[in-house]
């Protein structure tokens, strides 16, 4: 990202450094009348060229480091943009000792998981009478790589009092530093707000994926952030009659923050129902759904609603496309708070996760292994379905800011997902029909048509881990 702001191209190679000075000596030798010298290594000339090269090289090579350097000392200290230096991975372990005469496990001490080194983070004192210890690992270095470590885990400095050492969990919590491209992009971002004062719903997300370090608790990251304009994710409750198979709830008691988009729950109210349209005069409003039975005077819960003035709502993830935590929320959102204009309201909430279920099969070209393609396969389905990236491309201009429902990005659409599948390399087709394709919110799912994700934000989810895909070939 440094040569985008300062361009500096010059030659760090001596050699290239010396072949130039010398053709351009030998030009204004000739221009001046000595026509026809030619370099020889002895010559005190060349000599002195060689090592002024050696010199300049080095100065090209700093100078070309120079940039990124000037612009994280500039967000860092004068603009407050934290840099990512990343953290350092650990693992709870459990020690069993030899004895319970007492000892104590000294700082520093160094271990292998899984053939990488982590050492015990502080030093740990055992009383007499007790036989294990609980001990936190930190990873030797900072990086995604140590996480999910468990064992083996194996002593290199040798304590003969101790028998066995087990993990509690795997290692979690190793990032790693953010690039120079990256930070320059995010600080991009926040020189452009200028005041700084959000005044767009696109400032909101471009200032929620700046908010520094300090503002938030110990080791958060905002990772990908969306706001919307006009929207308040205030609850509000109503009485209403409903009939079974119709989507008109009648004698409506209060439109209180109900909008078309609202989110409607209760008794006899499928889930993901939203309101279509409301008529205050008579009373009533049509939903997305039909009720499932009939009843009279039941509390509906409203959950957002839209066109609010001066209302702004961000929706943030970490880095991953996961929640953040209540108080990282809050923190953010008092930051915020500092910034907008007066009387504007604003919130800062999590998105609505879906987990989407997909069974499919595929027919494998020949010559293609059907296992390796299969898992292909599920793995670009998941990679489709993944809140990291669902809403928008790879973060650009120092932050992820994804498209969400008032962009029309909130469907999971049926025949994207076969394109998917069949761009893999060795898949020939997917069957048609449900056999051959399809998704759905619950587990063996049928359907095999589009799915609309509920909420303003909505993210899918999916993980390996868990059997939300299920693949054969055929």
């Amino acid at each position: 990202m440094a040569e985008d702001f300062i361009d500096i191209d010059l030659p760090t190679d001596p050699g290239t450094i010396i072949d130039d000075a010398i053709d351009q000596l030998t030009s204004t030798l000739a221009a001046n009348g000595f026509a026809g010298w030619m370099p020889s290594d002895g010559n005190l000339e060349v000599i002195l060229l060689n090592t002024v090269a050696q010199i300049a090289a080095d100065i090209a090579t700093a100078a070309g480091q120079v940039p990124s350097a000037i612009f994280r000392a500039f967000g860092t200290k004068l603009e407050n943009v934290a840099y990512g230096a990343g953290a350092a991975a650990t693992l709870a372990t459990t020690w069993t000792l030899a004895d319970t005469a007492g000892h104590t496990i000294p700082a520093g001490t160094y271990v292998t998981v899984a053939d990488l080194g982590f050492t015990v983070q502080t030093e740990v004192d055992i009383p007499s009478g007790s036989s294990t210890a609980d001990v936190l690992l930190v990873a030797g270095d900072i990086g995604t790589l140590y996480n999910g470590l468990s064992a083996p885990i194996v002593p290199v400095d040798q304590l003969d009092w101790v028998l066995s050492i087990t993990p509690t969990g795997t290692s979690s919590g190793g990032a790693d530093a953010e690039t120079d491209t990256d930070y320059e992009g995010r600080l991009a971002t926040q020189l452009r707000l200028q005041a700084p004062r959000p005044i767009t719903e696109t400032d909101y997300a471009a200032m929620a994926l700046s908010v520094p370090s300090t503002v938030v608790p110990s080791g958060v990251v905002v990772g990908r952030a969306t706001a919307i304009d006009g929207y308040d994710p205030s609850v509000h409750t109503f009485t209403a009659n409903r009939t079974s198979s119709s989507n008109t709830l009648t004698s409506v008691s209060s439109f209180t923050g109900v909008t078309a988009g609202t989110a409607l729950s209760g008794t006899g109210i499928p889930a993901g129902t939203t309101v279509l349209s409301i008529n205050t005069g008579a009373g009533t409003l049509v939903m997305s759904a039909n009720a499932s039975s009939t009843g009279t005077g039941g509390t509906v819960t409203a959950t957002g609603s839209y066109g609010n003035a001066r209302t702004v709502t961000t929706f943030v993830t970490d880095p991953e496309g996961n929640a953040l935590s209540s108080p990282a929320m809050t923190a953010i959102n008092t930051w915020l708070d500092g910034f907008r204009e007066a009387n504007f309201l604003t919130y800062v909430i999590a998105p609505t996760y879906s987990t989407i279920y997909v069974t499919f099969e595929i027919k494998v070209l020949p010559g293609f292994d059907e296992t390796a393609t299969l898992a292909a396969a599920e793995q670009a389905v998941l990679t489709y379905l993944n809140p990291q990236t669902w809403g928008g491309a790879a973060p650009s201009n120092g932050g992820n800011q994804w498209l969400n429902s008032t962009d029309g990005f909130a469907t999971v659409r049926y025949n994207k997902l076969i394109g998917v599948i069949e761009a893999v390399p060795g898949v020939d087709y997917v069957p048609a029909g449900s056999s051959g394709l399809a998704l759905g919110f619950t587990a063996s799912p049928s359907g095999t048509s589009d799915l609309t994700l509920p909420g303003p934000a909505p993210l899918p989810q999916s993980d390996l881990t868990t059997p939300t895909i299920v693949g054969s070939t055929v």
